[in-house]
């Protein structure tokens, strides 16, 4: 079947016979109750099934000519829906020290039509310092998309200064940059 964003169905047979009788096109809800037809004696004949509902539909046709000769078309099926997926987009941190690795994920969903494509970037970059916005895009099988940001803030690692066990500036001696100055306790 086909996916489509909107709420009508168009459908157009020909059928070619210097007999022709009639064309007879039927539209049937996802549970193949008939709830629509066209019926002509002309061909083609070209039909606007409008102002449908969400879901999925299957719609075939039948031409028969005036000396009871006839051709069934395979039933097909078309999912209308106009509603966007979800979308929902996380990261491991939203404040990292600069050039540090950032994992993101991004997951989408969609009753009707299914997720076809999410786009976004596993793992940003950190080698600026500032704040960054990082966004996923869900888009279903339909057409129809949405998207979630993500704000993260990279910053620098902040020095620190040692001097044999004191540290004299705030700091994480074990994860940032910094420098460590040695002192020699013993005097000559």
């Amino acid at each position: 079947g086909v996916f489509k964003s909107r709420n009508y169905i168009l459908v157009n047979v020909t059928a070619v016979d210097s007999s022709l009788d009639s064309v007879y096109i039927r539209l049937y809800d996802s549970s193949m109750n008939l709830i629509n037809f066209s019926l002509t004696e002309t061909s083609p004949n070209f039909v606007n099934f409008s102002g449908l509902s969400e879901g999925i539909y299957y719609y075939n046709a039948t031409a028969n000519d005036s000396l009871n000769n006839f051709i069934d078309l395979e039933t097909r099926n078309i999912t209308l829906d106009t509603t966007n997926p979800t979308a929902d987009f996380t990261c491991s941190s939203s404040s990292v020290t600069q050039s540090s690795t950032l994992t993101c994920n991004c997951t989408g969903s969609d009753s009707l039509a299914g997720v076809q494509t999410t786009s976004y970037t596993e793992n940003p970059s950190t080698s600026s310092t500032g704040t960054f916005n990082e966004t996923c895009t869900v888009t279903d099988y339909a057409g129809n998309s949405a998207t979630d940001s993500f704000s993260i803030s990279a910053w620098f690692k902040t020095p620190y200064l040692r001097t044999g066990t004191n540290l004299l500036s705030k700091g994480n001696p074990d994860s940032a940059a910094g420098y460590e100055i040695e002192t020699d306790s013993s005097t000559s």
